[in-house]
């Protein structure tokens, strides 16, 4: 299930973290290998002229889509306070018209 047109943007750093964890993987597609999961569009930047006084400006580094089923991709946000502001419904509805 592909989530939104709206990429969510990380750091390099917490790319590169969130690459490792369990359950979660990068794609250059939106499709998903398996039932269940999820495909959130994400766009990496890098800092770049950081000093300690200043952030420094963002780069863009790569794109691309994190896949997972919805609970790792939450636990994977959830630990750098990233919100999306989406949310991800897992059921299907039949709706008679």
């Amino acid at each position: 299930m592909y989530v939104s047109d709206r990429p969510v943007e990380l750091t390099d750093q917490q790319f590169e973290i969130m690459k490792k964890l369990e359950g979660v993987s990068f794609s250059y597609s939106s499709r998903v290998a398996y039932a269940g999961q999820i495909a959130v569009p994400v766009k990496v930047v890098k800092q770049v002229g950081k000093t300690e006084s200043t952030y420094g400006t963002a780069m863009d580094m790569d794109a691309g889509y994190l896949v997972g089923t919805p609970e790792a991709i939450t636990a994977a946000f959830r630990i750098f306070g990233i919100t999306t502001g989406l949310d991800v419904s897992t059921t299907v509805k039949t709706i008679r018209l």
